[in-house]
């Protein structure tokens, strides 16, 4: 008889452990694609685009500039962003044509950079799903 009621309780504990139990759902994404030409060329392909996360910036900076907007020079992610100093969580190259796209991005705001090697760099600070859609054009490589 004693052994009746643990069995109840391991049944009740089992099956609700199995109820409880959640599949992850899938993190929201987003697509773009772009373009970007190098000045002067015919063929646009071979330029890295990578996408970002955001610099995590100054809090108490971003207080001050906040409580005296005049004074100093304001902290963004365009003057606190280095892409030198940070690895891309996405990338990809440009076609002949200089397109590009990007597919099952993790919904977020990024700073996106195109480069290639003698051309130097552009970036595109804080895009997320609804800004994507700009892209390169005139905004050549030099």
């Amino acid at each position: 008889m004693q052994n009746k009621p643990m069995r109840y309780f391991l049944i009740t504990i089992l099956s609700l452990s199995l109820a409880c139990t959640k599949q992850p759902t899938a993190p929201d994404t987003f697509s773009f694609s772009g373009t970007v030409h190098l000045e002067g060329q015919e063929d646009h392909s071979g330029v890295t685009v990578a996408l970002y996360d955001l610099v995590e910036l100054d809090t108490a900076v971003v207080l001050l500039q906040k409580e005296f907007p005049y004074v100093g020079i304001p902290i963004s992610q365009q003057t606190e962003f280095d892409h030198r100093l940070a690895e891309p969580v996405y990338t990809t190259k440009t076609k002949l044509d200089g397109s590009f796209n990007f597919s099952k991005v993790e919904k977020s705001t990024y700073n996106l950079v195109a480069f290639k090697n003698g051309y130097g760099w552009r970036h595109i600070y804080e895009i997320n799903g609804t800004t994507a859609k700009e892209n390169f054009e005139n905004r050549a490589l030099s």
